[in-house]
């Protein structure tokens, strides 16, 4: 099975505390142990797990498993124990189940070796604390489960008025969504992002260091950026959304006439006053801030424009650091290189002792003298390190 993991810690993880206290469900042994449940769904089957520390909530995460509908509880089990405790960082003595997984004497094995050769014990409990607790983690799991239904046909119907609003003839289940970032020009990137099923798809996401657009040319960026993406066209988006307005769209249609998709559907959604642009019509659409339809475009374009951003400021830190360190006598290509991979970062550098300077690798001591006087003579002067003082 190939699991999807939906892992959020649950908005009540202390009121689940309390419970757990009130209930006194893990107080009397305080031992270290992962609670599962299996929680069956009309889509296949929920997996919640609580992570408790010597009595202690520590974690509570839920987990989709695709493809499960009508799957053995078994097999689900089974597998589910061999994807997580694969790369867990830790492995607790005692694991309580809903379902005893198949090849339990394998597991046990497999999970002792995890554990450094330790004793493990695969339970499923059928009264007390334990069988409390384990009931807990299941009601919490069908809580999830019923709420990502519900969250699951709001996207439905926030599609359906999009369809409807802009006239497509069904649904759009891949919606691209792209945004060109830059700090007063420089570090000047694209992004692309993919929701599916009104969702994010974030192992879809892709992110263009723009190579040939000048400064601030956001138009000459974004063409760039969408000449790069269809050039491999597949798989092709049902609708593509825009950040900007009414020049964005028009650059956007030229590039997809030019790669022979000027059939893909459009459109630019303009952040100043929230209005959506469409090629054939002239006046922007206004709708109600309260609409499904704007919502969802709003949060694909808000999420391609902090999926640039951090991109675009990535770079112009890293630049900056470059730019600093080539002012320094003594700093070349390699010591420069090292000082990165060392510190990261212009703020951990200026807060480095002289001797941490001194440790890293290709840089003498007369040169970490050097460095560390310019460091300090910044910071006595309350020095910005996002580009020597200055900031945009």
């Amino acid at each position: 099975l190939e699991f999807e993991k939906a892992a959020r810690l649950r908005d009540q993880y202390y009121s689940l505390q309390k419970v757990m206290e009130r209930q006194k469900a893990v107080a009397t042994d305080l031992k270290d142990r992962d609670v599962i449940a299996l929680v069956e769904t009309p889509k296949g089957f929920s997996i919640g797990l609580f992570r408790v520390r010597r009595g202690k909530l520590l974690g509570a995460e839920t987990f989709v498993p695709r493809g499960t509908e009508g799957a053995d509880s078994g097999e689900v089990m089974k597998e589910f124990l061999r994807h997580y405790y694969d790369t867990a960082a830790v492995v607790p003595g005692e694991l309580l189940l809903s379902h005893m997984p198949v090849e339990k004497e394998f597991l046990e094995k497999w999970l002792q070796q995890k554990r450094g050769n330790k004793k493990i014990h695969l339970k499923v409990p059928l009264r007390g604390e334990k069988k409390a607790l384990l009931e807990l983690v299941k009601k919490n799991t069908l809580f999830q489960a019923q709420h990502d239904q519900a969250d699951s046909r709001e996207k439905e119907l926030s599609l359906e008025e999009l369809a409807a609003l802009l006239e497509l003839p069904e649904p759009p289940q891949r919606i691209e969504g792209y945004d060109i970032s830059h700090l007063a020009g420089r570090g000047t990137v694209g992004s692309m992002v993919v929701f599916v099923g009104g969702k994010p798809w974030k192992e879809g996401y892709r992110r263009f260091k723009v190579r040939t657009a000048g400064p601030a040319d956001d138009y000459a960026a974004l063409a760039e950026v969408l000449e790069r993406r269809f050039n491999n066209s597949k798989p092709l988006p049902a609708l593509i959304l825009i950040d900007g307005g009414r020049g964005q769209l028009s650059v956007t249609c030229s590039i997809l006439e030019k790669k022979g998709l000027g059939h893909l559907p459009v459109i630019a959604l303009a952040e100043e006053r929230e209005q959506i642009f469409l090629p054939q019509r002239k006046a922007p659409l206004d709708l109600p801030d309260s609409h499904p339809a704007l919502q969802l475009l709003q949060q694909v374009r808000d999420e391609a424009h902090r999926f640039a951003l951090s991109l675009s400021r990535n770079l112009v830190k890293k630049s900056s650091f470059s730019s600093f360190l080539e002012s320094v006598p003594g700093i070349g290509p390699v010591r420069r290189k090292a000082l990165l991979e060392h510190f990261g970062g212009l703020e951990a550098l200026r807060k480095a002792s002289l001797e941490e300077i001194k440790s890293v690798r290709a840089v003498d001591s007369a040169t970490a003298e050097r460095l560390y006087r310019e460091l300090q003579e910044i910071n006595s002067r309350g020095g910005d390190f996002f580009d020597r003082g200055s900031k945009d």
